[in-house]
């Protein structure tokens, strides 16, 4: 079990707000909420739905302003190189329709 396994609930919250502050992402004193959800990871149950479903799920988050990509976000494994990729190409598809507004 590695460091971050072993944090629970308010310490992940603060330790994550300090890294994120002392690494320059954001300013810890203009935080105003912060939240902590412990996610269980399981194998997906494919069904003849499956893709359907996950439709949904996708058109609703992209309805509402979210973008879902990496590991979980894509809704199927992929190892660190795989999210990198993905994180960084999400990266410029934002930039890049930044740029178009």
């Amino acid at each position: 079990m590695d460091e971050i396994s072993r944090i629970k609930g308010r310490e992940v919250i603060e330790r994550t707000v300090e890294d994120l502050d002392r690494i320059g992402i954001i300013n810890s004193d203009k935080v105003i909420l912060r939240g902590y959800i412990a996610v269980q990871i399981r194998l997906r149950d494919y069904d003849i739905e499956y893709r359907e479903r996950l439709n949904v799920i996708e058109g609703y988050l992209r309805d509402i302003g979210i973008i879902n990509t990496g590991r979980f976000g894509s809704w199927e494994y992929a190892n660190m190189d795989a999210v990198v990729r993905m994180s960084r190409q999400c990266a410029m598809n934002l930039q890049i329709s930044r740029h178009h507004y």
